[in-house]
């Protein structure tokens, strides 16, 4: 018998990738009012928009890399 292929992209880089960006949105437009009123929360803001940015990264490479195969 001959063995398939799937081709579909995994479910947990493309769940990573919406986190990234909920993160990066949460970060811009929530977090913002707060960040200009409190330097810790200008800070956590800074981490929150990190912390987005690599899960973004990271997940795209991965459904980059789950492409090619």
């Amino acid at each position: 018998m001959q063995e398939t292929r799937s081709t579909s992209v995994p479910m947990l880089p493309v769940a990573g990738l919406i986190a990234g960006i909920l993160l990066i949105a949460l970060a811009e437009f929530v977090m913002d009012g707060l960040a200009d009123q409190n330097a810790t929360w200008h800070w956590i803001q800074h981490g929150v928009f990190f912390l987005g940015g690599l899960v973004t990264g990271v997940s795209a490479t991965l459904v980059h890399q789950s492409a090619q195969r």
